[in-house]
């Protein structure tokens, strides 16, 4: 039992020391109802080969419950059902936390509201109107997923984000 321990205090040290090779911002406007604007699509495709990141994806204005209570309404439209996240309530501006290890543009493209109505994902044209800022931290392809998570599941520990839930998607 011990063994299991020891990989994840290896881990957990390993993720404290570990720093990303890059970060980048964006302030990204979403229509709720539109198709992806151009800016919408030079954001995705600059980031689409980017591997081993950890983003952030926050409200920028607006009113966070109003923000909640969009998504819960959102939830219940049972003419066109999405994989929608979770609600947390927490009242965090941060909307999402989350990682990615393969191209991070498809995923990226979800958030924003790609027609895939089985991923979990936020689907913001579905259902926000507003600014968004997303931060991407790229880490070392060297870094391993166990890692990655747990300095994904720190980040979403401190900032606690409103949507989304915790952990990896392998649990």
């Amino acid at each position: 039992m011990s063994n299991y321990y020891e990989y994840l205090k290896r881990n957990i040290c390993e993720a404290k020391n570990t720093e990303f090779i890059s970060k980048r911002e964006y302030t990204i406007w979403i229509a709720a109802g539109e198709r992806f604007n151009n800016e919408c699509e030079e954001v995705i495709s600059e980031l689409n080969d980017c591997e081993n990141v950890i983003y952030r994806i926050k409200q920028i204005g607006g009113d966070i419950s109003q923000t909640i209570e969009a998504l819960k309404k959102r939830k219940t439209d049972k003419r066109y059902p999405l994989a929608l996240p979770k609600i947390n309530d927490s009242g965090s501006e941060t909307l999402y936390v989350g990682s990615s290890v393969n191209k991070f543009g498809a995923r990226l493209r979800l958030h924003l509201g790609a027609n895939s109505p089985r991923t979990y994902a936020l689907h913001l044209s579905e259902w926000f109107q507003g600014s968004i800022s997303l931060t991407v931290w790229q880490y070392d392809l060297k870094i391993s997923r166990d890692v990655l998570q747990l300095i994904e599941d720190n980040l979403s520990f401190n900032l606690k984000p409103s949507f989304g839930k915790k952990g990896s998607n392998n649990k």
